[in-house]
């Protein structure tokens, strides 16, 4: 349970889940995000994962070698 302790933290958290709603794949566009994202060269990298809207999804990326 998620609890709000004012408007700021309010819009701490809105701004995390819109820029990782924004960010990850939607299946009405054809398993593309509203966002451009770089292509990733496969198998170049290790995978890491990044926390996005307080630890409830995780975005993964490449690092480079």
């Amino acid at each position: 349970m998620l609890r709000l302790v004012g408007e700021q933290h309010l819009r701490c958290i809105l701004t995390g889940y819109f820029g990782s709603y924004h960010a990850r794949t939607h299946l009405s566009l054809t398993k593309d995000s509203p966002d451009v994202r770089p292509i990733q060269i496969p198998f170049i990298g290790r995978i890491v994962q990044l926390p996005r809207v307080g630890d409830l999804h995780y975005r993964y990326v490449r690092q480079a070698a």
